[in-house]
């Protein structure tokens, strides 16, 4: 059948042999006229060989398209990996300065204050002992200016617990907030005690939790051990008995009394309508233990402070001017 089929419609059929879109029959019959027919069979070679060429081309070119994108991506992970190790670097150093270089605003600290030639001197002590002072500064605060203290942590290069500095009464405007103490525009220096204290201010003896709130402001069982209490509010003059249980030593009963005469002076201020502060109290003495007591009333408190005992209680300033005659720091 071969040699009935010319070679020119063999030629015709030979691109689409070559992509293999002919018949089964067509094909077979392509097969044994390249057999015979060496021109067609070159033609055939010349359209086959190229193919090939071209598959191996695209092969290759598929390859380099491969590795590059392999290259593309290794470089897209080296770039992710270093943005996030530089990430993570910048924060670690944005830490560590936070920690202990800059530091943060700290009330962890005691201040001594001091106003002399219109100069106002602050001493400090930080109350914690894992913290070290990096520097402080003034804030406004309305009229106010309130002094801010940053701390970080100790390093090798700062280590100090303590600070001073100063600043004129000009520069304090209305007044200067130094942790819960203010240095009025006068000089004056009003303490946290004193402010608390003003707060809180109770019109009736009665009323035992707020008696409680002044007596533990002023540290009464800080200072001179734990008590209980008794209230007589019959009659007037209304009291406030303090009942010690602790026993007091001879050597210190001295100091017990003045003690309790000055805190009992300043509860008569701070409880509107108390006449007088009792106190009982046990005393070894050489020959035994002895039942002790004493009392201040209201009059008596305002003979020792030279004007009467309530008025004390009528701002902040004239509490601190109480605790300053009475010596209560």
């Amino acid at each position: 059948m071969s040699q009935k089929i010319p070679c020119e419609l063999i030629q015709d059929l030979l691109p689409s042999y070559a992509d293999g879109l002919t018949s089964e029959v067509s094909g077979r019959e392509i097969e044994e006229h390249l057999l015979t027919c060496r021109e067609c069979r070159c033609r055939y070679e010349a359209l086959h060989i190229p193919s090939e060429e071209g598959k191996k081309e695209t092969q290759s070119s598929n390859r380099k398209e491969i590795d590059y994108l392999k290259k593309v991506r290794n470089k897209n992970r080296a770039k992710i990996a270093a943005g996030i190790i530089g990430t993570i670097m910048i924060l670690a150093l944005a830490v560590f300065f936070k920690l202990f270089v800059t530091g943060s605003p700290s009330s962890g600290y005691e201040p001594e204050i001091s106003v002399d030639q219109g100069q106002v001197q602050i001493k400090g002590t930080l109350t914690d002992s894992a913290a070290a002072f990096v520097k402080c500064g003034l804030v406004s605060e309305g009229e106010k200016k309130r002094l801010v203290v940053y701390t970080a942590l100790p390093s090798f290069w700062n280590k100090n617990g303590d600070f001073s500095t100063g600043y004129s009464l000009e520069e304090i405007g209305k007044g200067l907030l130094i942790n819960g103490n203010e240095v009025m525009p006068d000089g004056s220096v009003i303490s946290s005690k004193a402010a608390e204290l003003f707060e809180e201010k109770n019109p009736y003896i009665g009323d035992m939790p707020a008696n409680g709130r002044i007596a533990q402001t002023l540290g009464i069982s800080d200072d001179l051990g734990g008590f209980q209490n008794s209230l007589q509010t019959t009659e007037e003059p209304y009291g406030w008995t303090l009942e010690f249980k602790d026993p007091v030593t001879g050597s210190g009963e001295e100091l017990f009394r003045s003690r309790m005469e000055a805190y009992s002076c300043v509860l008569l201020a701070l409880i509107d309508n108390a006449g007088e502060i009792s106190w009982t109290y046990q005393a070894e003495t050489e020959d035994g233990v002895h039942e002790r007591n004493g009392s201040v009333t209201a009059s008596i408190a305002s003979q020792r402070l030279g004007k009467d005992i309530k008025s004390f209680s009528g701002s902040r300033k004239q509490v601190q001017e109480l605790l300053d005659e009475l010596g209560i720091r």
